[in-house]
C-alpha cells in the first residue's frame, strides 16, 4: 500500500521563526525610512509642508512602519508555509516499509522501530493547535527521525473560521503513520482515536464510506465536493435533511494527490472518510 503524504521541513515556531521576524522587521523599518525620505519629510526644502500638516507627518512616522510590518508578515508568512512544505512517500508491505523522506529511502522492518508522536496543546480543552505541527518520531537501532505535520496543508483544508476556532483536520502524515505504527513495536497500535461522530453518526476514519449517512438525519452534499491540488483529499460538506441551510460537518474522502478532477458520485460514494470535522453553521445559498 502507498501512502503519499506531505510534511514541514522545520518545526513551526522555532528560531527560524524569530529570525524571520526580525528580518521582516529590519525590512519594514528600512523601506519607510526610504518612503519618508522620498517624499521628504525630512528635506528642509518641503519642511513648510510638513510643519503645516504635522499630524499628517506624524502619523506616517508612526504607522508606515506597522503597516509595512504587517504586510510582510502577512505575505512573508505564506512563503515561508509554502517554502518548508514538502512531499513524502510511504509504501508498506508484509514484514517491512519504506519511508521517502527528505531525499533518503529508509526501510523500516516489521517490530524493529518504534513510532510515537507529540501535539502541542493549549486552553482548557487541551485543544490541537495545527499551526505548530504534530511532529512524529521514528526510532530505529541507529537513527531517530522527526517528521512534522505540513502547516500548508492544514491551512489548505481549512477555512479562515475553522482555522479561528482551532479545528484540527486530520492531514495525509497522519493517515500514512496510522499505517505505519502496526508494523512498529511500539505497545500503543493507534495513534489516534478513529473513531469520530456528527451527530449521532458513529464514522470510522479509514474505514467507513458514505454509506453511514444513508437513511439519516444528514445529507452530503456531493456535488459541490472540492478537490485540492497536491493534496489526496476531497472534502464534502454534510448539512441537515430538515435545514438544508445547517452546515453540521465536512469530511475527508481519500484521493490520489495527482488527481486534480473529481470523480464521478459513484467513485466517491466508494472513497473512505479519513478526516472529520463538526460544525454548526447557517449557510445561505
Amino acid at each position: 500500500m502507498t501512502y503519499n503524504f506531505r510534511y514541514s521541513k522545520f518545526l513551526q515556531g522555532g528560531i527560524l521563526n524569530i529570525i524571520f521576524l526580525g528580518l521582516l522587521c529590519m525590512a519594514s523599518i528600512g523601506i519607510s525610512m526610504l518612503i519618508l525620505k522620498l517624499i521628504g519629510i525630512s528635506n528642509t526644502k518641503v519642511s513648510i509642508f510638513w510643519d503645516n500638516n504635522s499630524n499628517i507627518a506624524l502619523i506616517l512616522v508612526l504607522l508606515l512602519p506597522l503597516i509595512l510590518l504587517v504586510l510582510f508578515i502577512i505575505t512573508g508568512s505564506i512563503l515561508y508555509r509554502q517554502l518548508i512544505d514538502s512531499k513524502g512517500i510511504l509504501n508498506i508491505f508484509n514484514n517491512y516499509a519504506i519511508l521517502h523522506y527528505k531525499g533518503k529511502e529508509i526501510t523500516l522492518e516489521k517490530g524493529e522501530f518504534s513510532l510515537s508522536y507529540g501535539k502541542v496543546h493549549f486552553g482548557r480543552n487541551g485543544i490541537c493547535n495545527f499551526l505548530y505541527p504534530v511532529v512524529y518520531v521514528i526510532k530505529t537501532k541507529n537513527e531517530k527521525f522527526k517528521i512534522y505535520k505540513s502547516v500548508q496543508e492544514a491551512y489548505e483544508l481549512t477555512t479562515f473560521k475553522q482555522r479561528m476556532k482551532k479545528l484540527c483536520p486530520e492531514l495525509s502524515l497522519d493517515i500514512a503513520m496510522n499505517a505505519l505504527i502496526k508494523l512498529s513495536n511500539t505497545k500503543n497500535k493507534k495513534i489516534k482515536n478513529e473513531i469520530s461522530y456528527i451527530g449521532n453518526i458513529e464514522i470510522v476514519l479509514n474505514i467507513s464510506t458514505l454509506d453511514v449517512f444513508e437513511n439519516t438525519d444528514y445529507f452530503v452534499d456531493i456535488e459541490n465536493a472540492l478537490v485540492f491540488k497536491d493534496v489526496p483529499f476531497i472534502t464534502c460538506d454534510i448539512y441537515e435533511n430538515k435545514n438544508s441551510n445547517h452546515l453540521i460537518g465536512e469530511i475527508a474522502l481519500l484521493d490520489d494527490e495527482k488527481n486534480d478532477k473529481l470523480p464521478t458520485v459513484e467513485e466517491l460514494k466508494k472513497r473512505v472518510i479519513v478526516s472529520v470535522i463538526k460544525l454548526d453553521e447557517y449557510i445561505k445559498k
